[in-house]
C-alpha cells in the first residue's frame, strides 16, 4: 500500500471526524430548534393580539427577528447533516476499496465548498462578477437606477420611479436569472446609494433630507424564497423589514430636530473593516460626512457617532472604499451632464481631510452612478440614462491599475444644482438639477 494512499485515507477520516460529533447531536438540536421556533411563533401571535400592553409592536418585531435567525440556523444544520451523511458514505466507499482515496479527498473538498458557497458567502460582500449586468428592465418600468452593491452571488440595484411610485431594489442573481426579482421600498424619494452591514445583514440606503434608511436583508431573502422570476415583492408591512436609523448627512441636527443644514445624501458607503460610514453630497462644493456606525441590537437602531464634515470632490454619485497594503482608498464615481464620467481614487489612510489623489480615469459614458469595489480591487460601475444617452449595462474597472498608473489629478466637473443655487424644496435641498 503506497504512502500516498495512506495519507489520503487519513485525510478522508480527518475530514470525517470534524462532522461526526455534530451529526450525532443533530437530531436533538433540530428537535429543540423546532420547539423554540414554535414557541416564538405563539408568543408573537399573543403579542399581536395584545399590542396595547406589550411595547407597541417592538416585542413582536424582536421575536420575529429571533425566529428568522433560528430558521436560518435550522437550514444550516440540515445542510450540515446532509454533508456529514455524504462524507460518511464516501469514507465507507474508500474503506471498501470502491473509490480511490484521491477521488475521495476531492469529493470531500467539493462538499465543503458547496456549503461555503451556499452559506458563508451568502451574506458577504461579493466579488465583482465576470460579466457585466444588464438592467434594461429597470428602464422599461420607468425607473432610474442609482445605487449598486454586490452581496454573495447577487447584484442589488436601487432605483426611483419617474412616475412617483415607490422606489425599488432590483435583485439580479449572477448564477441564475430565473431568481431575479425586485423589492418595493416604503417611500418614493429620489434615493441614491446603497451599502451593506455584513455583520447584521442590513442594507443602508440614502433617502430624502439627507437620511440613511435601514432594511433587513434577511427579511428580503426570506420573502424571496418562493418568488417567481421578476416578481415584485411588497413586504413594507413586514415588521422585520425596516429598522430604525438616525443616520443623516445633517449629523449636527440629528438630535435637535431643527431645520436641516441642506446637506442631502447622494450616496453612502459603510466600510465593514473600519466600521466607518462615508456619506457624500452631490454638488459643486462637494461635502462628505464621516463617522463611526453603531447598531443597537436591542432596539434595532443605527446611529452615527464622532461625525465630521470634510470638503471633497464635486459631482460625486457613488463611493466605495478599498483596502490594500495597509492603505485605505476612497473610490469615487463622478459625473454631471454631458461630461464624461470620471473615477477618482484618494488615499484616505490619514483621514479624508488629509487625503491625496493617487489615481483617476475618464470613463466611456456620461451618467455614472454607483460603484462597487471588491477585495481584489475590481470595480463595477452603474450608469443611469439622460438626454445624452441611456446606458443599460454596468462597466468594469481595475482600481489597482488606476493606483499603479495614477496621474494624481481629479477632474473638475462643474455642477449647478438647486442646492448650489440655494433653493429649498419640500425634501430639504434638492441635490439634483
Amino acid at each position: 500500500m503506497s504512502l500516498s494512499f495512506l495519507n489520503n485515507h487519513a485525510s478522508v477520516h480527518a475530514e470525517l471526524d470534524k462532522y461526526e460529533d455534530g451529526l450525532s447531536k443533530y437530531e436533538e438540536i433540530k428537535r429543540r430548534l423546532d420547539i423554540l421556533i414554535e414557541n416564538f411563533k405563539n408568543a408573537k401571535e399573543i403579542e399581536v393580539q395584545n399590542a396595547s400592553f406589550l411595547y407597541d409592536g417592538t416585542y413582536a418585531s424582536t421575536i420575529g427577528t429571533i425566529k428568522t435567525s433560528l430558521d436560518n440556523l435550522k437550514i444550516k444544520l440540515e445542510d450540515s447533516a446532509k454533508i456529514a451523511k455524504r462524507q460518511k458514505e464516501i469514507a465507507e466507499l474508500i474503506d471498501k476499496g470502491k473509490i480511490h482515496s484521491g477521488l475521495a479527498v476531492l469529493l470531500l473538498k467539493r462538499l465543503s465548498l458547496a456549503y461555503s458557497q451556499k452559506h458563508k458567502n451568502k451574506y458577504k460582500l461579493g466579488t465583482t462578477p465576470d460579466d457585466n449586468v444588464n438592467y434594461t428592465n429597470i428602464y422599461k418600468e420607468n425607473y432610474t437606477p442609482q445605487g449598486l452593491i454586490v452581496i454573495g452571488d447577487q447584484v442589488l440595484i436601487t432605483a426611483y420611479s419617474k412616475d412617483k411610485k415607490n422606489s425599488k431594489i432590483y435583485v439580479y442573481n449572477t448564477n441564475n436569472p430565473n431568481k431575479n426579482y425586485s423589492v418595493l421600498l416604503d417611500n418614493n424619494s429620489h434615493l441614491g446609494g446603497i451599502t451593506y452591514d455584513e455583520e447584521n445583514h442590513v442594507l443602508l440606503i440614502t433617502g430624502a433630507k439627507g437620511h440613511v434608511n435601514a432594511y433587513s436583508l434577511d427579511a428580503i431573502n426570506n420573502a424571496s424564497l418562493t418568488a417567481k422570476k421578476n416578481e415584485v415583492l411588497d413586504i413594507a408591512d413586514n415588521q422585520n423589514f425596516k429598522l430604525n436609523s438616525t443616520i443623516n448627512m445633517n449629523y449636527n441636527m440629528m438630535d435637535s430636530g431643527k431645520t436641516t443644514t441642506g446637506y442631502n445624501a447622494a450616496t453612502v458607503y459603510y466600510d465593514n473593516k473600519d466600521k466607518k460610514m462615508y456619506i457624500a453630497q452631490f454638488s459643486n462644493d462637494g461635502k462628505m460626512v464621516t463617522g463611526d456606525v453603531k447598531f443597537d441590537k436591542a432596539t434595532g437602531t443605527y446611529s452615527l457617532e464622532n461625525a465630521s464634515t470634510s470638503n471633497i470632490d464635486s459631482s460625486i454619485q457613488g463611493i466605495s472604499t478599498y483596502h490594500k497594503d495597509d492603505k485605505t482608498y476612497l473610490v469615487e464615481s463622478r459625473s454631471y451632464g454631458a461630461n464624461k464620467s470620471h473615477i477618482t481614487v484618494r488615499d484616505i489612510s490619514n483621514g479624508v481631510d488629509n487625503s491625496t489623489v493617487v489615481g483617476s480615469k475618464n470613463l466611456g459614458h456620461e451618467y455614472s452612478e454607483a460603484i462597487h469595489v471588491d477585495d481584489n480591487g475590481k470595480a463595477l460601475v452603474l450608469y443611469e440614462g439622460g438626454k445624452f444617452g441611456q446606458y443599460e449595462n454596468t462597466e468594469m474597472v481595475d482600481i489597482n491599475d488606476l493606483i499603479k498608473n495614477g496621474n494624481g489629478k481629479a477632474a473638475k466637473l462643474n455642477v449647478e444644482t438647486k442646492y448650489d443655487k440655494g433653493y429649498e424644496t419640500k425634501e430639504g435641498y434638492d441635490i439634483y438639477s
